[in-house]
């Protein structure tokens, strides 16, 4: 699937212990209304209802987005998802292999600190906030969830993103600069701004 972008939640994961399994991990992937980590220039926040296939989609468990590391899915029910006021919550059955049993390791010992999710966006927009331009989410597709170990963004997935926008801005996001240049984020505008420039010049 095409334009999958990734995002970091800090959530505390709880571990309930089951007779020869390595247990069940639940928490929150994600909570509403949460500003982002700053994702190159521009932070992003969901809205309730922004996983529009939460209930019927098939969607995969992992460790640090590492396909190789399988440990579970909604279309067996070892991962379940749902969506509540507070955020999305989920509970995961580790797999009794020894990628399950060295999470649940890795869980208990506070190695891995947060979730990440992989997701295609579908209906949003760009808002202007005084931190910052803020992409403010409603729907789209959640394509997997990620136990992972650190809280920042990989610079591959920041660089991408941010490539991305300056190559094909936004009109919003444009508009958004431009308001910038007359604020205390006038610096930050004026060189994103510079940086579409050159960055057009160079796919011309």
């Amino acid at each position: 699937m095409n334009n999958i972008e990734h995002f970091f939640s800090t959530t505390e994961l709880t571990t309930e212990a089951k007779d020869n399994s390595p247990g069940t991990i639940s928490g929150y992937f994600h909570k509403w209304n949460t500003l982002s980590h700053d994702r190159g220039g521009y932070r992003v926040v969901f809205r309730k209802g922004s996983f529009s296939n939460i209930t019927d989609g098939d969607i995969k468990a992992y460790r640090d987005h590492d396909y190789n590391i399988y440990l579970g899915r909604t279309a067996n029910t070892t991962l379940r998802l749902s969506e509540d006021d507070v955020g999305t919550p989920f509970s995961l059955d580790l797999p009794d292999t020894t990628h399950g049993r060295d999470t649940a390791a890795l869980i208990e010992r506070e190695d891995i600190v947060g979730m990440s999710f992989g997701y295609v966006p579908d209906k949003y927009r760009w808002k202007r906030e005084t931190q910052g331009p803020v992409q403010e989410h409603f729907s789209g597709t959640l394509v997997e969830v990620s136990l992972v170990f650190s809280p920042a963004f990989p610079n591959t997935n920041v660089q991408k993103n941010h490539l991305y926008s300056l190559n094909e801005p936004n009109p919003e996001f444009l508009e958004s600069l431009q308001e910038f240049l007359g604020t205390p984020n006038r610096n930050f505008a004026f060189r994103t701004l510079q940086l579409m420039k050159i960055s057009q010049h160079n796919t011309k």
